[in-house]
C-alpha cells in the first residue's frame, strides 16, 4: 500500500523576495516607458533599470549562497547520522 507524501510548502526568505520586488520595478518600469509616461534625459534613463538588475543580482546571490550553507549544514548533519549508524553497526558486529 503506497503512502502519499504530503509536500510542504517552499519557504521563501526576504532575499526572494527582494529579488521579485526588483524585477516587478524593471517590469513596471519597462512598461511606462514603453508607453511614454516616464520622459527622463539619457543620463538618467537607465538608472532604474540597472539598479533595480544590481539589485536583483544581489538577492539571486544571497538566495543561491542561503540555500548552499543549508546544504552544507544537512550535509554536516547526514555525516553525523552516518558515523553514529556505522558506530551501531559495529557493536551489532561484535555482539555477533
Amino acid at each position: 500500500m503506497n503512502k502519499m507524501q504530503i509536500i510542504q510548502p517552499m519557504k521563501h526568505s526576504i532575499w526572494d523576495y527582494l529579488f521579485y520586488a526588483s524585477m516587478a520595478v524593471i517590469l513596471i518600469w519597462l512598461a511606462l516607458k514603453m508607453t511614454g509616461v516616464i520622459q527622463t534625459p539619457i543620463w538618467l534613463e537607465y538608472g532604474v533599470p540597472v539598479g533595480s538588475f544590481v539589485v536583483g543580482f544581489i538577492m539571486l546571490f544571497q538566495s543561491i549562497n542561503d540555500k548552499i550553507t543549508a546544504l552544507s549544514t544537512n550535509d554536516a548533519r547526514m555525516e553525523e547520522h552516518l558515523k553514529h549508524l556505522d558506530k551501531d553497526v559495529e557493536s551489532i558486529r561484535a555482539s555477533l
